[in-house]
C-alpha cells in the first residue's frame, strides 16, 4: 500500500500535497524506517543479545511469527542470522532458534508500546487519502462512470469501475476518521526503553 501511495504522490504531487498525503506518508515511512537498538537476554546461549532493528523489521518479525510460524521459520532465522552477524555474533542454527524465541516477547512488548502511535499515523494517512478522493470527486461530482474524468492511462473497464466506485462510495466524513484516530500521549511517542 505504501508503494502504491508513493507512486500516487509522484504521479499527482499537487493533489497529494493539497490533501496532506505527502506529509502523512513521510511521517509513517520515517517511523517505519527508524532504527532502534533491541536488547534481550537469551538464557540458552547465556548472552545479552543486542542489535539495531528498524520498526519495519520489528513488525515483520512479530507478524510472521503470529501466524504460520513454521512456514516462515527458515526465512526468519536467516534474517535473524544476518542481524546477529552484523552485530558481531556467531551462533549456530539451533542457537538462532532459541534467540528468536527469546526475542519475540521483546518485539511484542515494543509493538504494544507503539500500537497507539502506529494507529495515529495510519489514521492520518487514511484522512489524507480520503481528502485526496474527496478533492477528485469535487472536481467532477457525478456518480455516472461514463461522465467521470479518469486519470490518464486507465483503459481497463475493471479499473475504471474500481476508480468510479472509490470516488462515489468511499468519501467518508472527515469527523468519522478523526473520531476513530487516537491521539498518542507524548510519553508513548518516545523511544521504547
Amino acid at each position: 500500500m505504501l508503494s502504491a501511495l508513493t507512486w500516487l504522490i509522484t504521479k499527482y504531487p499537487d493533489e497529494a500535497s493539497a490533501a496532506g498525503l505527502d506529509i502523512a506518508i513521510t511521517e509513517l515511512t520515517n517511523w517505519l524506517n527508524r532504527e532502534v537498538p533491541i536488547q534481550f537476554w537469551c538464557a540458552d546461549v547465556n548472552s545479552e543479545i543486542q542489535f539495531p532493528l528498524t520498526n519495519r523489521q520489528l513488525i515483520s518479525f512479530e507478524s510472521n511469527t503470529t501466524k504460520h510460524h513454521l512456514l516462515r521459520l527458515s526465512e526468519l532465522i536467516k534474517k535473524l542470522e544476518t542481524l546477529c552477524v552484523k552485530a558481531g555474533y556467531n551462533f549456530s542454527s539451533q542457537q538462532l532458534i532459541a534467540i528468536l524465541h527469546c526475542m519475540l516477547p521483546e518485539a511484542r512488548s515494543r509493538l504494544e508500546y507503539h500500537f497507539t502511535f502506529m494507529l495515529e499515523l495510519i489514521g492520518h494517512l487514511f484522512l489524507a487519502i480520503n481528502q485526496f478522493i474527496v478533492g477528485r470527486f469535487q472536481r467532477n461530482p457525478t456518480n455516472i462512470a461514463e461522465n467521470m474524468v479518469f486519470p490518464t492511462g486507465i483503459t481497463s473497464d475493471v479499473f475504471r469501475d474500481l476508480y468510479a466506485n472509490i470516488l462515489v462510495f468511499k468519501r467518508y466524513d472527515e469527523e468519522r476518521i478523526i473520531n476513530y484516530t487516537p491521539t498518542t500521549s507524548q510519553m508513548l511517542r518516545l523511544r521504547y526503553q
